[in-house]
């Protein structure tokens, strides 16, 4: 584990899926970006897919958490998903964040459900809610300009493409008042093993 983590007595992290972002989704989040100050568009080098956020964590339990994920897809193998349709939680009349949908979703809900089992030892509890994969593209926090519910119901059944997943990560996400930022811990590579 590299000394800038060791350093530190805690880091905000997640687990989440890593990939190519075709062109169609950089090309909407453009769009949501050029929208006003009440909606913040998601960074294309911050879209992933969430299997499951952790909050806080000590750093010297990082190891730990990094193993716990090493298990979670030891035996996983590469797979394709589906990237369908724009949408808005908790109603596309009154988002506060906004994403896109996912299809052939069922490997991704396996490893989410390894993740969350094996981080349950550690001191995570489980979600509350039922787990929904998506891909957030940008959260609103004012009442937003019409275009915004215009973009959402132009693609509310589009095709984006299909993404290929061969690995996933252990994420640290840093806040400043510019919004989040995102890097990597660890990488683990389904079918191959692991990198840090």
């Amino acid at each position: 584990m590299s000394s800038r983590i060791s350093s530190r007595q805690s880091l905000r992290c997640f687990v989440g899926l890593d990939f190519h972002v075709p062109r169609s989704v950089r090309e909407l989040v453009e769009q949501f970006a050029n929208l006003d100050r009440t909606v913040r568009a998601t960074p294309v080098e911050n879209l992933h897919v969430t299997l499951k956020f952790l909050g806080h964590v000590e750093a010297e339990e990082i190891r730990a958490v990094d193993g716990a994920v090493r298990e979670a897809v030891a035996g996983v193998d590469p797979f394709d998903f589906d990237l369908v349709g724009a949408g808005a939680f908790p109603h596309v009349e009154r988002p506060n964040v906004c994403w896109i949908g996912v299809e052939r979703a069922e490997p991704i809900v396996q490893l989410a459900a390894a993740v969350e089992e094996r981080m349950q030892p550690l001191g995570f509890p489980p979600e509350r809610r039922a787990f929904s994969p998506h891909l957030t593209i940008a959260r609103v926090k004012a009442r937003p300009p019409e275009r915004l519910f215009e973009l959402l119901t132009e693609n509310a059944e589009r095709s984006f493409g299909t993404v290929k997943v061969d690995r996933v990560v252990l994420f640290e996400s840093t806040l400043d008042k510019r919004g989040p930022t995102y890097s990597k811990i660890a990488t683990h590579e389904l079918g191959r093993g692991s990198r840090v």
